[in-house]
């Protein structure tokens, strides 16, 4: 119990008894070693009225902060606020008093997900999309590329985010990570699709071939077969032949070689 409790709130006393009272009242006979302590409503609404006290820019930096999870540092505090970092101290100093900050991060994880619950959706997208800018502007951005990605996608920017999980996925598959290349050119792939339009299926098609490349090098022959067919279903017919080269490696490794010999005439017939 005493480990359940602590991985719920942490070493917050208040928590704690917030917390006790309530499997007391729920019966704790139904609570076994092993599960997820309920979250009682009094707690809950025990860190909402804490938030509500910290004022509007100490609230601004922690949902700042929620929103940008592990990306979350104080020079993009600084460039959201419009202040230097050094100017940030009085309200880290206040989010730590408030027991809402440990450090530069959240004191807990219900903390964060209190913050979190407190963010409109508009909100949430623009802070998405400044945190993507921050980091696209920086001088890690090739390394931050598949992050960017995943904020400007949360930002609803499915276009703009595509070029960002392709170029993780070349990254990767430059440092013979395959299957992480794989799997961001499928993500890019599937950011085109939310796209909707007829450049943006076809360049999804190339990017579920990318894909399915990465998947042939690993030997992963269903994965390859599914990127196939997935890049077949995006491009018009008379442009099958595309993948041809790619297809035909296909069916030679998956020991169907009458058909291999007959992809590898037609790419002949083709030059």
């Amino acid at each position: 119990l005493a480990q359940a409790l602590r991985a719920q709130v942490g070493g917050n006393p208040a928590h704690v008894l917030e917390s006790l009272k309530g499997l007391w009242l729920d019966g704790i006979a139904q609570w076994a070693p092993g599960q997820e302590l309920p979250v009682p409503p009094t707690l809950v609404e025990s860190v909402r009225r804490r938030l509500q006290r910290l004022g509007d820019e100490a609230l601004q930096l922690a949902q700042l902060a929620a929103v940008a999870g592990s990306d979350f540092s104080l020079p993009l505090a600084g460039a959201a606020l419009g202040c230097a970092p050094l100017l940030l101290a009085p309200l880290l100093a206040r989010l730590a008093s408030a027991q809402v900050f440990h450090g530069q991060g959240f004191a807990h994880d219900l903390v964060a997900e209190a913050v979190q619950a407190s963010i409109p959706g508009t909100l949430a997208a623009a802070l998405h999309r400044l945190v993507a800018e921050h980091l696209a502007s920086g001088p890690a951005a090739a390394e931050a590329a598949a992050r960017i990605a995943r904020h400007l996608q949360a930002a609803g920017d499915a276009r703009a985010a595509a070029p960002w999980h392709r170029q993780a996925a070349r990254r990767a598959r430059d440092a013979w990570q395959m299957a992480a290349a794989a799997t961001a050119f499928e993500a890019a792939a599937a950011a085109l699709d939310a796209v909707g339009d007829d450049a943006a299926r076809r360049a999804a098609a190339d990017d579920w071939l990318d894909a399915a490349r990465c998947w042939l090098q690993l030997r992963r022959d269903d994965d390859a077969d599914r990127a196939l067919q997935a890049a077949a279903a995006r491009l018009p017919a008379a442009q099958h032949t595309r993948l041809l080269p790619a297809r035909t490696y296909w069916r030679f490794v998956t020991r169907q070689l009458a058909d291999a010999v007959a992809g590898a005439e037609a790419l002949i017939d083709a030059l």
